[in-house]
């Protein structure tokens, strides 16, 4: 059903890129999310959703982030949808504030698209057992817990405090990363580096479970059509954790300068005041605009 869709878009709409994408996310979400999560988080209401930005004679930038979010997480639907628990991810949709679930899928696809399998994991309540997903980076398994900060002005110890919360979240005897999504503005706030610097020294010196802490927040980036919302993120690395794992692998490093990679690693970084602007979350074609593409290859090779 939803490839008929798929393809009866694109050929509807061929002349029209960025509204056959649009058209094709719509589809997607609403066949893993249902019916009246799509109408009430993407289609034009009164009553809209803050972080999809449904709202009605919406200002350009809005209008764009509204349409890259809404192809990013179909993105994200199309290629976990294989995964497994797959269902379980889909299910938070209903009962979490969608950005909170947004960006825990967001990260996972950003995890499976580097050739990992992703397994997402059920809740349980038990302690040691309650993470978000996992993944295999070589022959490791990692288990990934995504958490976001929604307090105005950040301190060491509010940092510290969410730190020390999840690290019992994850098994004793496997890697763990902890990806904390920040508000946007904490990228502005002079000094944010050294209270994060501080909070992370301090949290890695009486603790080993996590090998990684990566710091993700939205920047907005200015562009024809008015504003867009492009994700950052910032590793910080544990130099003694109890499970090292690859990071220069699983971070992708080598997309950057050799030189950068080894400061990266060494947690040895000097940015000033204010994050540095290394990973940019803008994407390539969707998979599910990629796989409509195929089709038409395959169709015109008969």
């Amino acid at each position: 059903k939803l490839a008929t869709e798929l393809i009866e878009v694109g050929e509807r709409l061929r002349s029209d890129l960025v509204l056959m994408q649009f058209r094709m996310g719509f589809c997607i979400i609403r066949y893993y999310l249902g019916e009246e999560w799509a109408k009430n988080k993407i289609k034009t209401l009164k009553k809209f959703d803050p972080y999809m930005l449904n709202q009605p004679h919406a200002e350009s930038g809005d209008r764009s982030t509204h349409i890259m979010r809404v192809n990013n997480l179909a993105d994200a639907l199309f290629d976990l949808r294989n995964c497994k628990n797959f269902q379980v991810l889909c299910k938070r949709f209903e009962r979490r504030n969608t950005r909170q679930t947004f960006i825990e899928a967001t990260i996972a696809h950003s995890v499976f698209k580097d050739s990992r399998s992703v397994e997402i994991i059920e809740e349980t309540g038990v302690r040691g057992e309650d993470f978000d997903f996992r993944t295999i980076c070589g022959k490791q398994v990692i288990n990934i817990e995504v958490t976001e900060k929604s307090n105005l002005q950040p301190s060491v110890n509010t940092i510290k405090n969410t730190l020390r919360k999840k690290r019992d979240q994850f098994p004793k005897n496997e890697p763990a990363i902890l990806y904390i999504v920040i508000p946007n503005n904490w990228a502005q706030i002079d000094g944010i580096k050294g209270i994060i610097d501080e909070s992370i020294s301090d949290f890695f010196r009486n603790s080993k479970t996590i090998g990684a802490v990566v710091f993700n927040w939205e920047e907005e980036i200015q562009v024809k059509e008015g504003i867009l919302f492009v994700g950052r993120f910032m590793p910080h690395i544990h130099g003694e954790p109890r499970h090292p794992f690859d990071y220069d692998k699983f971070f992708n490093l080598e997309k950057y300068p050799q030189n950068l990679a080894k400061r990266i690693a060494g947690s040895n970084i000097d940015f000033g005041n204010r994050f540095p602007k290394l990973g940019d979350d803008l994407g390539d074609q969707p998979s599910f605009y990629n796989w409509y593409l195929k089709y038409r290859e395959n169709q015109s090779a008969i």
